[in-house]
């Protein structure tokens, strides 16, 4: 029997080896010898808390490490739990038009209308309190009502990808200007995936599977910004009760080591088949 399955919620027996980044890495490695292939490959994980949302931390963190370690190619994994416009309300933005890193606990306590004066930030909540999906607390702070609706909406989908797509372009950029001498620079892809036991969110009832609106957004934003795109929601489907239970299905329905193990084959396969990683197959004789 694969490693906890018979409890999918002992984290405490989990190794590194058990998450999706090796599972990936030992996928690919070993389909490539099977191929008789020339490629190694070596998978990392940046994950953990990051105090910010994904799009946020990468932008800031990534280059250093890829630069660092030489990566070919950096994947924002994404999951089907928001959209990515926290660090707006938590940092105020730097010359880029990004949110800081970390939050600001000055800014925390600013009003909606202190925070978000001027620019990109302004013109969204703006056209958000006119579509009737901004609501403002007492204290004067900003959040959004109707997810569903800021997907459907053309106006404040557009406003929505450049809002969350900005940080993402961004880092593509910074990789992009990672020229090594005879090879090709650093690439970019996000990867979108679905709640491994698609579990009931509040912001995306389970009726509403397979999340349309979400897939079709990030889809959108990555054609905007020609960053390469991965949905993994129809194989994660057709797969998933296969390797049954592949989370713990409480709380953030955190991914069992059986969902890792899927996850990374899935990838691979996904990976191989749009040609988003090398992975040649030799001519027979």
């Amino acid at each position: 029997m694969p490693a906890l399955a018979k409890n999918p919620a002992d984290y405490s027996r989990r190794s590194y080896t058990h998450l999706f980044a090796k599972r990936l890495e030992l996928t690919l490695n070993t389909l490539s010898s099977l191929e008789d292939g020339q490629t190694h490959y070596e998978v990392l994980n940046f994950g953990g808390h990051l105090n910010n949302s994904v799009n946020v931390a990468a932008y800031y963190d990534v280059p250093n490490i890829a630069q660092k370690y030489n990566v070919d190619l950096v994947v924002i994994m994404w999951d089907s739990g928001g959209a990515g416009l926290e660090p707006y309300f938590d940092a105020p933005l730097n010359k880029d038009g990004v949110p800081g890193r970390f939050a600001d606990t000055e800014f925390l306590l600013q009003s909606g209308l202190e925070k978000f004066k001027t620019g990109m930030p302004r013109e969204f909540f703006d056209l958000c309190k006119k579509k009737n999906i901004l609501d403002v607390s007492a204290s004067g702070q900003f959040s959004i009502n109707n997810y569903p609706k800021l997907l459907s909406d053309f106006d404040l989908r557009k406003g929505l990808i450049e809002m969350v797509g900005n940080p993402i372009y961004l880092l593509g950029q910074k990789l992009a200007g990672m020229k090594r001498d005879g090879e090709k620079p650093c690439e970019l892809a996000v990867c979108y995936f679905p709640w491994p036991a698609m579990e009931t969110f509040p912001l995306r009832p389970l009726e509403t599977f397979p999340y349309k609106k979400d897939r079709a957004f990030w889809k959108e934003l990555c054609e905007d910004k020609k960053i390469n795109f991965v949905d993994m929601t129809d194989v994660w489907q057709t797969c998933r009760l296969t390797y049954f239970p592949c989370s713990d299905m409480v709380g953030n329905d955190h991914f069992s080591a059986d969902g890792h193990l899927l996850l990374g084959t899935l990838l691979a396969y996904e990976f191989i088949r749009d040609g988003i990683i090398p992975f040649k197959t030799p001519v027979s004789p």
